[in-house]
């Protein structure tokens, strides 16, 4: 990975503006041959895996709060019920998500051991220190 704006202006010092693939692709590969530039290590499958299922929380988070909102505008009794159904099953899956996460991290015991870190630190609770696992 290299910064967007270091390549673009890497691109523009050579005079290679076009934009296709294969030209951002051999504008690439020389400047990273001519920086010397370190390669980073690919990020592990089990962080991929917890950034899928942090997205998907998210996702199932504003579905919550949209739900929340709704409830405060339904009259209909039926309407009432399934928004209410709804949260019920949005507050399942993101439990199910958090577990799934817990677990993934147990699996690998340098994640486990930052994580236990991270909680330890007052006001960080488990899913700041998903997110910041993550990143």
């Amino acid at each position: 990975k290299v910064n967007p704006r270091q390549a673009r202006r890497f691109a523009e010092a050579t005079g290679k503006l076009a934009k296709t693939d294969r030209l951002d692709a051999a504008m690439l590969a020389r400047m990273g041959a001519l920086l010397e530039l370190e390669a980073r290590p690919a990020r592990s499958p089990i962080l991929n895996d917890l950034k899928d299922l942090h997205m998907a929380r998210q996702a199932l988070v504003k579905s919550r709060t949209a739900a929340k909102n709704r409830a405060k505008n339904l009259t209909l009794p039926i309407l009432k019920r399934h928004n209410a159904e709804q949260l019920r099953q949005i507050e399942r899956q993101i439990g199910a998500i958090e577990t799934e996460s817990m677990a993934l991290v147990k699996t690998d015991p340098d994640l486990a051991h930052r994580f236990a870190i991270l909680v330890s630190i007052p006001g960080i609770s488990a899913n700041t220190a998903f997110a910041l696992l993550i990143d």
